[in-house]
């Protein structure tokens, strides 16, 4: 409530795994990364270092305690989230929440990886999934359910934090401790380097001071699993989503690994492609890594337009709704109810505010401009949501619009697919 939001907002349409704080500076991500975008639009300028790096300041990372293959000894957790598509325990494949909810975000980190890609490549990245991580030096590990191809890069103000890759490592010839010695390891600087390497060879990443973040730009293995539908969900968000000839142009680039041979006469093979991108000294456009453009970030992600609420809409059929709990000017805490038509627009179907301050009692009734469904005139917003249902026929809105966590289940030409790991990704 210090930031003028009712601390219900945060909570009533939050997903599942999400606590109300992490809510709340996913919500200040979102808005850095449409202000981002506004002045990108406006000078015509690429997405810089500090962009990125403005809106993974305010992105809060949730606690991950299923990647215990980068955890170090007694690391119980690490800030780790996937955007894009990941690996169900039941054989399907989705989109994980946090890609659409939060679409420009991941439209924003995307968008980077683009107006980065180095000129020599003859096709763009193809990726269908970022794993996103702050703050920790993974163990030596390999991936996971990971195709292959995997574009890293590190950013923020640290020292150390070097990856260290073990391009040779031929899985077949034993686990990842006894196959990698240290002496073989390739060791690169992500922060001044963009890295193509394989994820499912060992690397590992040196221990660091600083403020550290890294996105790792990968293929999930089970991506020949997502649908058409799935896959205009993600494309939407800004993944460029792989398809075989494009996976098969970028595993082509590195030379499969035959293990160490400690000899003078092997062969010198390229397991890895490396180019440099140093920080940028100069970044074109403002900062938005500026206490300023912070501080807008936060006061604006909760004002609602005057023209999200519209009271005038033409659609019969609803898809979707949305229950706004606000503070008004005078202390006292509102609630306004929103449909979402088949058109994707949004009207105004109930507006309430309590009897006095803290009084906490509501009297929701219909607004007379919405002629649609049956009456409403209650104290109980239980009575209200079973209102809504009686309306809402969850959908995909002409306008584009997507659920929030996109699933399907294996192909056909797959019944008998085995229940699959989740995707561990990269822990760089």
């Amino acid at each position: 409530e210090k930031m003028g939001v009712d601390r219900r907002q945060l909570t009533s349409d939050k997903y599942g795994p999400e606590s109300t704080e992490m809510r709340a500076g996913r919500i200040q991500a979102q808005e850095m990364a449409k202000l981002i975008f506004e002045d990108v639009r406006k000078t015509g300028r690429k997405v810089s270092d500090r962009d990125v790096l403005a809106v993974l300041r305010l992105w809060a990372f949730k606690n991950n305690d299923n990647r215990q293959n980068v955890m170090k000894e007694g690391v119980t957790f690490v800030h780790s989230d996937t955007l894009g598509l990941l690996a169900g325990r039941d054989g399907s494949v989705l989109v994980t929440a946090a890609t659409t909810e939060y679409k420009e975000v991941t439209q924003i980190i995307c968008k980077w990886l683009e107006d980065h890609t180095p000129k020599d490549l003859k096709n763009k990245f193809c990726f269908s999934s970022i794993n996103v991580n702050s703050g920790y030096a993974a163990a030596l590990h390999r991936d996971a359910n990971n195709e292959g191809p995997s574009m890293i890069k590190a950013l923020g103000k640290f020292s150390g934090g070097e990856l260290n890759y073990w391009g040779e490592d031929d899985k077949s010839k034993g686990t990842v401790e006894k196959v990698c010695q240290h002496e073989d390891r390739l060791t690169v600087d992500i922060c001044g380097n963009l890295l193509l390497f394989d994820g499912n060879r060992g690397h590992s990443v040196e221990e660091f001071e600083g403020e550290r973040f890294s996105l790792v730009f990968f293929t999930n293995g089970q991506y020949r699993k997502a649908d058409a539908t799935l896959q205009a969900g993600i494309k939407d968000c800004g993944i460029n989503f792989p398809t075989e000839k494009s996976m098969d142009y970028f595993k082509a680039m590195m030379d499969k690994p035959i293990g160490y041979v400690r000899s003078a006469s092997a062969p010198k093979r390229s397991t890895q492609k490396i180019w440099r991108q140093p920080p940028e000294r100069k970044p074109a456009g403002a900062d938005f890594t500026s206490e300023a453009k912070m501080k807008l970030a936060r006061t604006s992600a909760f004002k609602r337009s005057e023209t999200e609420w519209s009271t005038e809409c033409s659609d019969t059929e609803f898809i979707d709704s949305k229950i706004d709990h606000y503070i008004a000017a005078d202390g006292r805490r509102g609630v306004r109810v929103c449909l979402v038509g088949a058109s994707g627009k949004s009207v105004l179907v109930v507006d309430t505010i309590e009897d006095r301050k803290r009084g906490g009692h509501y009297k929701y009734e219909k607004l007379e401009t919405f002629p649609h469904g049956p009456s409403l005139s209650s104290h109980r917003i239980a009575d209200v949501r079973d209102w809504i249902s009686a309306i809402v026929k969850p959908g995909r809105s002409k306008a584009g619009g997507t659920k929030r966590c996109l699933r399907n289940k294996a192909t056909a030409a797959e019944p008998s697919a085995p229940p699959t790991k989740r995707a561990r990704g990269a822990g760089a």
